[in-house]
């Protein structure tokens, strides 16, 4: 490039840069240690498409959303450094590190850091190299040891040198190398001359200020920095500074020596035209800018308010509660508290009035000018002060007359100069509020006279409007005109229409007061009175100041801030510490309107001064995240710690945790409110302000969805809340499976306790027949007893007696007497033996049945055929008593109802049990009306039961019937 050429680029580059360079204001904040990095010295800075801003520090990789820092620690990954050094993120938002001079990739879900290694001729070792750039899976690194520039495929795992001994810069007293991708097409490397464009499409390489034959423009030069800013490459040392446009097209231009940044926190500042050592824009409106200690985030959202106050201004360092301003000029206002003090507007100080100035040692308020506007003093002003009385103040000559109330031995007037407000109401004469009431103070005779209409009674702050219309609030609101000292009433209103202070609102056409129960607007055209309050949207009903901007918009000072009124859309703003304010409480009557109508608003930690038009409201978008998950306060890895939706599985005794959350925001400055709701449990939204902290206890099992919203410094909400879907797994109690075991059991131990309770009723009844049949063989057996014993052995005697006849003629009578004898005795014989029989303990069971069946025989002629096959000779008496009752009711039943002719009866011994089988050939019956045929096969049922046994009968009309009797043996 011929010479005069570069020195026209230069020029040009140099007037049209200090152009662009625009000077903006910026909010300044500072990211160090005490925000939460690691270590406060930054060597590389990226934004991440999530919108997460890193910084690699000499000991940590740190994550920065805006309002906190998360911090991963390398721990002697790579030997001998933990300095992170570059940073680039893949297309699997992984981020590929320069970790001190090796290659490794962070893997952000597993927040583990993964060296990459190569093998080479020797052994497998670690890749050298810087990321700068990524191409699809393609890493475009620099190697500050081997020399080179090469790329690197993470998923072949190959690595290709395209450049070769290049003569980077190397730093060894900062560590750095200013070599960056400008996110077009070309690396830009830092040597040790110049620098060099290296093109990624073509491969082809551009010297800037370079011996290299290659060299596009420039001289040999070194530079200690290069940076990227926009579309400049800023190349510097410490003689100049020059900018490069990275379109690579050789023109450039310089401008100013580098700039060194330095600001106190929380400061506002204009950025001038200068470049400064790595900064970085990422498009959003933000500047970043390192230095050794810490970050400098410079936000073009700035504090709504200005404030000076004790921590703002050194000077300001005694009694901060502001009780007056008023501008004594375009540039100063005095501020009047315990001391006098001079705030100048220009230069942004404020100081003590000199003691050289009259109005230094006038404790009090000012009034207004004579024209009745707040545009400064104009040459003269009346003083209200609080121990002195009225003063008048000479600006052209700065004197400060006093003219106290004389007539103060008077009891009701002993008050009369301590004062509150003054307010001139003609150009003659001034209306004076005081402790003793309200005066005229006429100014050519310096004389005060009472108004009669108020007497004693403080009007303490009396307010005009540009009609000349008095508003006086004592005991109620008065509103009239003064002639002379004559008040002339227009209207009076109630004692909840007054108030402390008042504004005239001329775009409007209202009144406004400012009151402790809210800000009351009264319109003079019917009296009417419409009251702000709490419940309207304001953050306090205690209002202190009122003033109106030229848009309209009303703006009060109250107990818990400041508040802004729109009458058309009947909003308000709350504004807050964060925007800063110089605290929460205010003063009445401090409110001043500068000349060039910047506001200024005092409290009781020194006050606030604005711009209306110039507040800016924050209109960004935060974006909810989640950042960590604890189950019983310890930390569990989420499943990405993104904003994605990602299912989440909790054990039955997790069921207890918390999530911690965030809001990537980088314009709230930390000021954000979020809100959170977990979805299966409760679908009603919480809030909790700035808490960034959710805790669920004791969640039964289930699925459930976290949401949570967050909004920004002014409450502008993001609607889209980060999810994490939960799922809490049921206790061994709480399954499907347990619940149908528990029915089941609950069914068994139904079932088992109806047979449980059948059985016991089952055997309290046979336990009750038994004592039954018991009773029944003992009556039997007494009956038998009786029957032996007594007629037994009256018919044994009379045969005895009959014996004795021997008279011929009474043989016939004795031998017929002897055979009914016999009979009978036979018979009786018959009954003692059914009723108890003998036998049985004599012969055992089987005989005495088969002995039953031989009188069975030879007395109903009825066939019967007894066997008896293995069958027990001796059994104990419930199974001989009652097997043999089986036997005698069936017989007794073929005689009496089956008129049987044959029987048979088989008694077996089987494995476990013994059996009694009948058979006869009577004339059967149906089984289903059994229950109509008497007591005896019933009887049969019983007595097998109290033996635990089975009896089935098998009978059909005509055809006989078949018993089988099964007792258990």
């Amino acid at each position: 490039m011929p010479i005069r050429r570069f020195l026209w680029v230069l020029l040009t580059g140099l007037c049209g840069f200090n152009t662009v360079a625009a000077q903006s204001k910026y909010h300044v904040s500072l990211i160090d240690t005490e925000t939460g990095l690691a270590q406060s010295t930054v060597y590389s800075m990226a934004k991440d498409t999530q919108g997460f801003v890193w910084f690699g520090t000499a000991q940590s990789l740190s994550r920065f959303d805006g309002s906190q820092v998360k911090n991963y620690d390398p721990q002697g990954l790579i030997p001998q450094s933990r300095m992170v050094r570059a940073i680039v993120e893949d297309k699997n938002t992984d981020l590929w590190l320069g970790l001190g001079h090796c290659l490794v990739r962070f893997d952000r879900k597993a927040a583990q850091f993964i060296p990459v290694k190569i093998r080479t001729k020797a052994n497998i070792d670690f890749l050298r190299g810087w990321p700068l750039a990524i191409k699809g899976t393609t890493i475009w690194c620099i190697s500050l040891i081997t020399k080179e520039v090469f790329s690197y495929d993470y998923q072949t795992r190959q690595k290709v040198v395209f450049l070769t001994k290049i003569p980077f810069l190397i730093d060894n007293d900062n560590f750095f190398n200013g070599s960056f991708y400008d996110q077009r097409a070309a690396l830009w490397l830092h040597l040790t001359e110049g620098v060099m464009r290296f093109d990624l499409n073509t491969y082809q390489t551009q010297h800037f200020f370079s011996r290299n034959s290659r060299n596009v423009a420039g001289l040999p030069m070194a530079f200690h920095s290069v940076s990227l800013q926009k579309d400049t490459a800023v190349l510097a040392n410490n003689r100049i500074t020059i900018a490069l446009p990275i379109k690579g097209d050789g023109q450039v231009s310089t401008t100013k020596k580098l700039g060194v940044f330095n600001a106190a926190p929380n400061s506002i500042v204009t950025l001038p035209n200068a470049y400064y050592d790595f900064m970085r824009d990422f498009g959003d409106g933000l500047i970043w800018i390192r230095r050794s200690f810490g970050v400098f985030k410079l936000n073009p959202l700035l504090p709504k308010f200005q404030k000076v106050t004790q921590a703002t201004h050194g000077t300001f360092n005694n009694e901060a509660s502001v009780r007056s301003m008023i501008s004594l000029n375009d540039s100063i206002v005095r501020i009047g508290n315990s001391f006098n003090y001079w705030y100048n507007r220009r230069t942004k100080t404020i100081q003590k009035a000199p003691p050289t100035h009259a109005l230094s040692a006038a404790i009090g308020r000012l009034a207004a000018p004579p024209s009745g506007g707040q545009t400064g003093l104009a040459g003269a002003a009346w003083v209200a002060t609080t121990r002195k009385g009225l003063a008048f103040y000479d600006v052209q000559k700065n004197t400060l007359a006093y003219f106290p109330n004389a007539d103060t031995l008077k009891s009701e007037n002993r008050f009369a100069n301590i004062l509150f407000k003054v307010v001139e109401i003609s150009p003659n004469a001034l209306l004076v509020s005081s402790e003793s009431g309200l005066f005229v103070f006429r100014k050519k005779t310096r004389t005060y006279h009472r108004i009669p209409y108020f007497g004693t009674q403080m009007g303490r702050y009396p307010f005009q409007d540009r009609t000349g219309r008095l508003y006086i609030s004592n005991d109620n609101l008065h509103v009239g005109r003064l002639k002379d000292t004559a008040w002339v009433l227009e209207k009076k209103l109630p004692q909840s229409h007054r108030f402390r202070n008042g504004f005239e609102d001329t775009l409007n056409h209202v009144v406004w007061g400012a009151t402790t129960d809210g800000a009351k607007m009264i319109n003079p055209k019917d009296w009417s009175v419409r009251r702000w309050t709490t419940q309207d949207g304001l953050n306090d009903h205690y209002i202190y100041d009122v003033l109106v901007d030229k848009q309209g918009k009303v703006w009060m000072s109250t107990n818990r801030g400041i508040s802004r009124l729109d009458l058309k859309t009947k909003k308000i703003d709350n504004f807050k510490l964060s925007d800063g304010l110089q605290s929460l409480e205010f003063n009445s009557n401090t409110a001043h309107i500068a000349p060039d109508g910047e506001f200024f608003f005092g409290g009781v930690r020194g006050f606030n001064h604005f711009y209306p038009d110039e507040v800016q409201f924050n209109t960004k978008i935060p974006t909810p995240i989640l950042t960590d998950f604890k189950i019983r306060e310890n930390s569990t890895p989420l499943p990405r710690q993104t904003t994605k939706n990602a299912p989440f599985s909790l054990e039955a005794t997790q069921n207890s945790f918390s999530l911690d959350y965030s809001a990537i925001d980088y314009f709230s400055n930390g000021q954000n409110s979020y809100q959170y709701r977990l979805l299966g449990l409760d679908s009603s939204w919480v809030n909790v302000g700035n808490q960034t902290t959710a805790r669920f206890g004791q969640v039964p099992a289930g699925d459930y969805t976290f949401e949570v919203k967050a909004a920004n410094s002014d409450g502008v909400w993001n609607p889209t809340p980060a999810r994490l879907h939960l799922t809490v797994l049921p206790q061994p109690w709480e399954t499907l499976w347990f619940r149908a075991a528990m029915l089941l059991l609950l069914g068994a131990g139904a079932y088992g306790f109806y047979r449980y309770r059948l059985f016991t009723i089952r055997q309290r009844q046979l336990s009750e027949l038994a004592v039954m049949v018991k009773t029944q063989e003992s009556e039997r057996m007494r009956f038998a007893q009786d029957l032996h014993d007594g007629l037994g052995a009256n018919l044994s005697a009379i045969k005895l007696v009959l014996g004795l006849i021997e008279s011929p003629q009474d043989r016939p009578f004795k031998e017929k007497s002897e055979a009914l004898l016999n009979e009978s005795l036979d018979d009786l014989r018959r009954l003692i033996h059914a009723m108890s029989p003998r036998s049985l303990e004599r012969l055992g069971l089987a005989k005495a049945i088969q002995e039953m069946g031989i009188i069975m025989q030879q007395t109903s002629h009825i066939a019967v055929e007894i066997t008896a096959e293995d069958f027990p000779e001796q059994l104990s008496q419930d199974y001989q008593i009652n097997l043999f009752r089986i036997a005698q009711e069936l017989f007794q039943n073929a005689i009496k109802h089956a008129h049987a002719t044959r029987i048979t009866l088989t008694l077996r011994r089987l494995p476990q049990s013994l059996q009694l089988h009948y058979t006869d050939n009577g004339r059967g019956f149906d089984p289903a009306q059994l229950s109509t045929k008497g007591n005896g096969l019933a009887n049969l049922q019983t007595r097998t039961e109290l033996l635990q046994g089975t009896c089935s009968i098998a009978s059909t009309p005509n055809e006989g019937t078949q018993v089988t009797v099964e007792v258990p043996f």
